[in-house]
């Protein structure tokens, strides 16, 4: 215990070899999000795929083939010079079905992602919540047991194949799109371009029109601390988690490295690092 501080300090490969973060995914965000609507409500917010920061879903997507009746779909609208706009709103179509939920840590331990501290968490001054992976399961199968959901690894490659889109005559509209993107989800929803892969995604996919909201009381297990988090806010996480059972972790940065340093629950401490932040 480090007595100066309040808080038990680990060492990254001395705590791995005690407990790893296996079976855990990790949500990173802003500290305003989570004092004010994560904690409060004690559940996370899907969101619509067009609102990523991937090009390649927040982009206009163009969908046509050949048995695709765009004029069926588009009875008032579609026309010989607006068979390109109506490819468009049929992507959109596609798109509007598509609800979001991002974590990290797929294939590698979760906190210690110096990207995603950096893109997420404005620069560090925000937070990294860890969620044991099975009880977030659970969570999603009672919360969306009427929706069509996918929970899996984003896979990072050059390319992306562009599903066939096969019409079925005998099924209406929204059956046609819920059957294209459940047989064509990997290739919509997995699959990212080689530069996001320091991201180290695993992603809730809902079909669902409407935002979904993702209980966390049984699946919070910790919640880490970034290197410019601003400490006076503490104890307003503190009373939010009202007595549940979730380790704090102040992160630092030293030797090239990060690590976590379990935090005493009401300790008024800040880590030593950051008592020196005016020599910054």
């Amino acid at each position: 215990m480090d007595e100066e501080c309040g808080i038990e300090k680990y060492n990254i490969n001395s705590y791995f070899a005690q407990s790893s973060t296996m079976g855990s995914v990790f949500h990173y965000t802003k500290l305003p999000i989570v004092i004010e609507h994560i904690l409060p409500e004690m559940s996370l917010d899907t969101n619509n795929l067009k609102f990523t920061n991937d090009p390649r879903e927040s982009q206009l997507w163009a969908v046509g083939s050949i048995n695709l009746p765009l004029e069926k779909v588009f009875p008032d609208y579609y026309s010989d010079k607006t068979q390109i706009e109506c490819q468009f709103k049929f992507g959109k179509l596609i798109k509007n079905r598509l609800q979001v939920l991002c974590f990290s840590g797929a294939n590698h331990d979760g906190w210690n992602n110096e990207m995603m501290w950096a893109h997420y968490c404005h620069n560090h001054a925000g937070v990294c919540m860890e969620f044991d992976e099975q009880a977030l399961k659970h969570e999603v199968q009672h919360q969306c047991n009427n929706s069509h959901y996918f929970f899996e690894n984003v896979c990072y490659e050059k390319g992306r194949d562009k599903p066939w889109f096969n019409w079925n005559d005998s099924l209406g509209c929204d059956q046609n799109l819920d059957n294209y993107i459940i047989q064509s989800h990997k290739e919509i929803a997995f699959r990212k371009s080689l530069v996001w892969e320091q991201e180290d995604e695993k992603r809730l996919v809902v079909l669902n029109d409407e935002q979904v909201k993702l209980p966390i009381k049984s699946s919070l297990k910790a919640i880490y601390f970034g290197l410019n988090f601003l400490y006076q806010y503490l104890p307003a996480i503190e009373s939010l988690l009202n007595g549940l059972e979730v380790k704090l972790y102040d992160v630092i940065y030293q030797n090239y490295k990060y690590e976590r340093w379990l935090r005493n629950i009401g300790s008024k401490k800040i880590p030593i690092s950051r008592k020196f932040d005016s020599l910054r």
